[in-house]
């Protein structure tokens, strides 16, 4: 606990889980070792600890039930970050606590192993035809969120977070939104609109026609300030209450008359990317409208969805070789 209390530059809320990750996932294997004591915590320990993480603890009484549930891979890499930080800091320490960080290279649960447990973070894409389908299941009041959603790839906490004055109608060559704020969740588990997650994040997104028609009932007669959806009540739409209260009885309906995926939220953004991906526009352009921090990050998120180009290199290699023989002889 010491270790996360003194990191600097971190928000408190991000403070938190730290603290919460250390009591109910690190401090039960490594809380009562001396972390000076390096045949008591070693790569061995290390590795087993990591183990129990992904395949869980199962109850030896009844097997249906588990004593620790497996934890998707996301979420073992996190933890194993901070694991690493506390080690490292202590190798770094002056005088070091120890000669060596047990935790460095160790292989950890691959993103993609689609074996993610309960809540795994596999991406799912939707297709036109999906997307439309869950709008249609969804009650009239959010079909144009989640139309801007899918159709600006903003983040949650960005979308709730946008007021009237973000949204420019008139903007040249065509109408714009600044993703200029987001919700951030505080210690205390309250909310307050913050800065967005990165400097990256502060965007000026282009808006389709589709997607400006889905905007302007929503900001009609309101004020500069004014968020742009609202729930029911009228104030923003947290994250808990449209999940609870429209996106699962969508999702659910639209599973009743075909749909076989059962997307998060989250996948509305991943979705506007494949769309993009699909029409061929250059990640360098995707990771600057999605407000990612490095062109890497996009890469190894959609990579994969990237078209084949067997053809096109063949031919370039064809060329490349033809002019290197033709210049020998």
């Amino acid at each position: 606990m010491t270790f996360v209390a003194s990191l600097s530059g971190i928000e408190e809320r991000t403070r938190h889980d730290y603290e919460r990750d250390l009591r109910n996932h690190i401090l039960p294997t490594f809380g009562d070792l001396d972390i000076r004591d390096g045949n008591a915590i070693d790569r061995t320990l290390v590795r087993t600890w990591v183990n129990t993480l992904q395949h869980g603890v199962a109850d030896p009484v009844n097997a249906k039930q588990w004593l620790r549930r497996p934890l998707a891979p996301k979420t073992i890499q996190n933890l194993h970050g901070i694991l690493f930080a506390i080690l490292q800091d202590a190798v770094e320490a002056d005088p070091p606590l120890r000669t060596s960080n047990p935790a460095a290279r160790t292989r950890l649960p691959r993103l993609d192993d689609g074996e993610g447990g309960e809540g795994g973070d596999e991406m799912v894409f939707l297709t036109e035809q999906e997307f439309a389908l869950i709008r249609a299941c969804a009650k009239p009041d959010v079909r144009d969120m989640l139309t801007v959603f899918v159709g600006t790839g903003l983040r949650y906490a960005e979308l709730a977070a946008l007021q009237v004055r973000d949204i420019d109608p008139f903007g040249k060559p065509v109408p714009t939104l600044r993703v200029r704020r987001a919700w951030k969740r505080q210690a205390d588990n309250t909310f307050k609109v913050g800065p967005p997650k990165t400097k990256q994040s502060r965007r000026t997104v282009a808006l389709s026609s589709e997607v400006m028609d889905a905007v302007l009932p929503n900001i009609a007669g309101k004020g500069p300030k004014e968020f742009v959806f609202n729930s029911p009540t009228g104030s923003w739409w947290r994250h808990s209450s449209f999940y609870d209260r429209r996106w699962i009885p969508a999702i659910d309906d639209a599973c009743s008359r075909g749909l076989t995926k059962r997307p998060r939220i989250h996948d509305l953004r991943h979705t506007h990317v494949a769309w993009l991906i699909s029409e061929g526009i250059p990640l360098a352009a995707i990771q600057r409208r999605m407000g990612h921090k490095s062109i890497t990050t996009t890469i190894d998120r959609y990579g994969h969805l990237l078209p084949y180009v067997d053809q096109d290199l063949i031919d370039a290699i064809d060329r490349a070789l033809t002019g290197s023989l033709r210049a020998v002889a």
